[in-house]
């Protein structure tokens, strides 16, 4: 019992260390990209479901923030015309 006990212990460390280490990147691209870590996690989640690789999910949601805050709109809208905020 005392081996298994180990492992689950193992595992949820090696969970917390990941869960971790997504924290800690969603902050640094949300500070990075200067939006609010609400609308960055709706993006990033959005940016999965839409079919983006979940290891460049960050990456590629911090690069389309900036396009959209260059463009005068949201991250919600950057989908649209760059030059009118809807």
């Amino acid at each position: 019992m005392r081996a298994a006990l180990q492992k689950l212990v193992h595992c949820w460390t090696q969970m917390w260390l990941i869960i971790r280490n997504i924290r800690i990147s969603f902050l640094d691209a949300s500070s990075e990209s200067k939006i609010a870590i609400d609308e960055f996690s709706e993006a990033v989640y959005s940016s999965i479901s839409a079919g983006v690789d979940q290891t460049k999910a960050i990456s590629f949601t911090t690069d389309a923030m900036k396009l959209a805050k260059g463009g005068f709109t949201d991250g919600a809208k950057s989908g649209g015309c760059p030059y009118y905020s809807y």
